[in-house]
C-alpha cells in the first residue's frame, strides 16, 4: 500500500559489503524530498547550539589517529539534511547526538579493522569492486537508478568506489578470522527453524487497486455529495465493463493513478481501517461498493487474496543457512574487534565512549 494510505549493531553495516554500500546510497536519501530543503541542519539545531563544539575538538583518538568534531559534522550533515521536514525539529538535537556517537564508534572500528587489513596486506581488485557495485545496482528499489540514488544521498561515484573497496577489505579481514567455515548442518538449520517459527509466517494479504475521489476537510455537504456522486458514476462505468486501469489513470486523485490504481500487495495494519476492512472481505475481481475514508471515496478491486500460511523448512532452508553463516561472521567480528580494542590505545572525549555492555 502506498504510504499515503498506510499506517545491529553498527558493526554489520561497516563490515558487510552490500549492506554497507546500500546504507550509504539508499539509507541516507530514502525520502523523495531529501535535499530539496534550502535549510541547513545547523539552522534547525540552533536551539542545541551548546552542543556545537569547536571543529578542532578531538572526539576520539586511535593509536595516534584523531577524529575531530569537524570530521563528525561532515559525516552527519548530509544525514541530518535528509531528515529536515520529515522529523519534528525538537527531535533533531537528540538524533544528532545519537549520530555523533555512532560516527565515533564507526571511526574506531574502521581504524582498527583497516589497520589490521593493512598489516595483513589485504587488497581488492577492480574486478571485485565492479562486481560488488553491480550487486548494489541490482538491489536498488525498482525504478531508481544508481545516478539518482547517489545524487539523493550526496555521494559521488568516487566515494562509492572508495566505500565499496573499504567494505570488501574489511569483510575479507573478518572472514579470515572465522574458525568454523563448514556449512551449517541439517540439525543446526532445523533447530533454527523450530526456534524462529514466527519469522516464517506469511500473513494474509491482498493485491488491490483503487480509484480515489479525494475529499478535503473544508468540503461542505454539497461538495461531498457531488464527489460521492462522481465516485458512483465511475463505479457504474467499471461495473459496465470499462477498463479499470484506464479509468484510474484519467480519474483517480491518488498518485497510484500512474500504475492504473495498483497499490501492490498489502497485509493487515498497512491501510486505514475502512479501506482494510473492505479490501479483505471483498470478493476477488469484483468492483466493490464505494468506501469512504479520511482521504475520500474509493472504488476498490481486489486482484488476489492470499490466506496466511507458514513456510516449510524446505522453502527457507537456503535463507536459514545464510542467516547462520552471517551470525557466525557477526560473532567473529565482535570478538575480533574486541581483541583489537584491547591491544590499541584509544582515547575518547567526555561522553563519547560507548556504553559498557551488560
Amino acid at each position: 500500500m502506498k504510504k499515503s494510505f498506510t499506517k545491529a549493531d553498527n558493526l554489520l553495516p561497516l563490515i558487510m559489503l552490500v549492506c554497507a554500500a546500500l546504507f550509504i546510497i539508499t539509507g541516507c536519501g530514502k525520502s523523495d524530498t531529501a535535499g530539496t530543503s534550502k535549510a541547513k541542519p545547523g539552522a534547525a539545531l540552533e536551539s542545541g547550539s551548546a552542543q556545537q563544539a569547536e571543529p578542532s575538538k578531538v572526539l576520539a583518538e586511535v593509536n595516534g589517529r584523531k577524529f575531530t568534531q569537524a570530521d563528525a559534522d561532515k559525516e552527519i550533515s548530509g544525514k541530518l539534511a535528509s531528515l529536515l521536514g520529515q522529523v519534528p525539529e525538537a527531535q533533531l538535537v537528540q538524533i544528532r547526538e545519537k549520530m555523533l556517537k555512532e560516527s565515533v564508534d564507526d571511526f574506531v572500528s574502521r581504524t582498527l579493522l583497516l589497520g589490521a587489513a593493512d598489516q595483513a596486506k589485504i587488497t581488492v581488485s577492480e574486478a571485485e569492486i565492479k562486481t560488488a557495485i553491480d550487486r548494489i545496482k541490482n538491489n536498488l528499489p525498482q525504478g531508481v537508478t544508481m545516478e539518482e540514488a547517489l545524487k539523493r544521498s550526496g555521494i559521488t561515484q568516487e566515494k562509492l568506489h572508495e566505500e565499496v573497496a573499504l567494505g570488501l577489505r574489511l569483510t575479507k579481514i573478518i572472514e579470515a578470522q572465522v574458525k568454523d567455515k563448514k556449512a551449517p548442518t541439517d540439525k543446526e538449520i532445523r533447530d533454527y527453524y523450530d526456534s524462529n517459527k514466527k519469522q516464517f509466517e506469511v500473513p494474509e494479504t491482498v493485491h488491490a487497486r483503487h480509484i480515489l475521489v479525494k475529499t478535503e476537510e473544508k468540503d461542505d455537504k454539497k461538495t461531498k455529495d457531488e464527489k460521492k456522486a462522481k465516485a458512483e458514476n465511475i463505479r457504474k462505468q467499471l461495473t459496465g465493463g470499462a477498463d479499470f486501469a484506464r479509468i484510474a489513470k484519467t480519474s483517480s486523485d491518488c498518485p497510484s493513478k500512474k500504475e492504473g490504481g495498483d497499490l501492490g500487495t498489502v497485509q493487515r495494519g498497512q491501510m486505514v481501517k475502512p479501506f482494510e476492512d473492505a479490501a479483505f472481505k471483498q470478493e476477488v475481481k469484483a468492483i466493490g461498493p464505494i468506501v469512504e475514508t479520511p482521504f475520500g471515496y474509493h472504488i476498490i478491486q481486489v486482484l488476489e487474496h492470499s490466506q496466511p500460511k507458514e513456510k516449510s523448512l524446505d522453502e527457507v532452508k537456503g535463507t536459514i543457512e545464510k542467516t547462520i553463516q552471517q551470525q557466525r561472521l557477526q560473532e567473529t567480528a565482535e570478538r575480533y574487534l574486541a581483541e583489537l580494542k584491547a591491544k590499541a590505545k584509544i582515547v575518547y572525549a567526555d561522553g563519547m565512549a560507548p556504553a559498557a555492555k551488560k
